[in-house]
């Protein structure tokens, strides 16, 4: 080989070395900055990003404009609150838009071309009481409103932290007429734990009476659903209210079978609202988990009827069917006799 072959192989071997070095600095050199540099310092560096990001995003969706109250969350749900706030307890929809859906096609649709597409809430002037109203208007025959009804919505949405349940604060639309659109939100202190809705539901799960008489109604050919959890700030305390329906598995009709309240570390359920309320204001040791709504004296109908229902479900739990059956039909009768004594006195 010549000198100046010699010397141009040369040249192109650099060349080309020199190549493999810059690919090799082109895929290597971004991740060099962002581990040696970024990541040890993440937070800090990005949080100018982030602070922008954030900013648009409150403009965007208008939430500069809330305007934020402190709560405390200290108080306790008692007598005198429940009477101080008994238009906001008169007004809790305990009716769910969504089994009453189920149950307004069942009971409506007589024809084959009417159909019910949803449930609306609103609020209407009833014998002098203003109250809300849950509307569906059949596809043939819609809902005509009155001139003069007008509305005044409040659309709740409870806050808590991302990976955490419970509640920080309590966010609220206001939607009448001179209102509309404000937004306020209830800020909890930091230092007070505020039950968020699933650590509710998790403690009404934990109950022992209420989740054996969930689990008998759904082991008996029935289905429970449960309606939304609303959350309901009165004065400095906070209510949590919560519908339970029952519906047959042939058949879609849900019945409002029973209500549920809790004030954080107590939880009743009960069929009638103001027995319910009355044994959440009660205090621990006055009411149990499950109150009935009182009725006449019937001797020991009452016992006889506990302790077979606690019998059905002690069977219920050792799979032994045919004592289940022989203690759920003498429930039935004990309670049907009770029955028939209260009609008569």
């Amino acid at each position: 080989m010549c000198r100046q072959c010699s010397l141009d192989a040369s040249l192109r071997a650099r060349r080309g070395g020199g190549c493999r070095v810059r690919r090799l600095v082109h895929h290597r050199a971004p991740a060099g900055p962002g581990n040696y540099w970024v990541k040890p310092d993440e937070l800090r560096l990005e949080a100018p990003y982030l602070a922008h990001t954030i900013a648009a995003t409150r403009y965007g969706f208008g939430l500069e404009q809330i305007s934020v109250r402190p709560f405390p969350a200290a108080g306790t749900v008692t007598p005198e609150v429940m009477a101080t706030n008994a238009e906001t307890i008169h007004n809790i929809r305990w009716w769910d838009p969504r089994p009453l859906l189920e149950t307004y096609r069942q009971l409506q649709e007589i024809r084959l071309y009417y159909d019910f597409q949803d449930v609306d809430v609103d609020r209407y002037t009833i014998n002098g009481i203003y109250q809300e109203v849950l509307l569906s208007g059949r596809e043939l025959n819609q809902a005509r409103l009155a001139p003069e009804a007008h509305t005044e919505f409040v659309l709740m949405l409870p806050m808590t932290p991302s990976k955490r349940d419970n509640m920080i604060a309590w966010l609220a639309a206001r939607c009448d007429g001179e209102h509309y659109g404000e937004l306020v939100e209830f800020a909890f202190p930091k230092e007070t734990l505020v039950y968020g809705p699933a650590q509710i539901e998790a403690r009404i799960d934990q109950d022992t009476t209420i989740s054996q008489q969930l689990s008998l109604w759904n082991q008996l050919g029935s289905r429970v659903i449960r309606g939304n959890l609303l959350v309901i700030p009165l004065e400095d305390a906070v209510l949590y209210v919560e519908p339970l329906y029952l519906s047959a598995e042939t058949r879609e009709l849900p019945e409002l079978k029973r209500l549920i309240a809790s004030s954080g570390d107590r939880v009743v359920m009960s069929q009638s609202v103001d027995v319910l309320l009355t044994a959440l204001s009660a205090g621990e040791k006055a009411q149990p988990a499950m109150v009935l709504a009182p009725g006449p004296a019937v001797g020991g109908a009452t016992s006889a009827a506990l302790a077979h229902y606690r019998q059905a479900l002690e069977a219920l739990q050792r799979g032994d069917w045919s004592t289940f059956g022989v203690e759920m039909d003498a429930l039935r009768n004990t309670l049907e006799g009770a029955a028939a004594v209260g009609r008569s006195s």
